[in-house]
């Protein structure tokens, strides 16, 4: 599966792309690089962690909801409040993981998107 990171923490995006080892996935380190990197390439799914500098993950999906509204896009945040989370998710995240991230909650995730992909 096409995945596009856009983290800009290196050791949360190290650990993810090691959980992703069989997926291609392009990592980037800002919202204004993850969003040129989105309309120029194809993805299948997007992680966006919500603090990000300059261009924060609410911007960018609502960039990314212009362009697609169909790519489901995965919030990743530290900020777990339940008001924060009930806002992520009326701004049309798909879904949330919390830092620090749960391997097998990301896995789960994935493969449920990847099974929803491929069939």
């Amino acid at each position: 599966m096409k995945i596009l990171l856009i983290e800009d923490n290196q050791i949360n995006a190290n650990l993810i792309n090691a959980v992703l080892t069989h997926d291609q996935v392009t990592h980037k380190l800002t919202g204004e690089s993850g969003v040129d990197v989105f309309k120029k390439e194809a993805f299948q799914l997007v992680l966006l962690d919500i603090h990000l500098p300059n261009m924060d993950g609410v911007e960018c999906l609502k960039i990314i909801r212009e362009i697609s509204n169909s790519i489901p896009v995965i919030a990743i945040t530290a900020y777990a409040m339940e008001d924060q989370i009930k806002l992520y998710q009326s701004l049309s995240f798909d879904n949330i993981i919390t830092k620090p991230v749960d391997i097998k909650l990301l896995r789960r995730i994935i493969d449920s998107y990847r099974k929803e992909i491929e069939s």
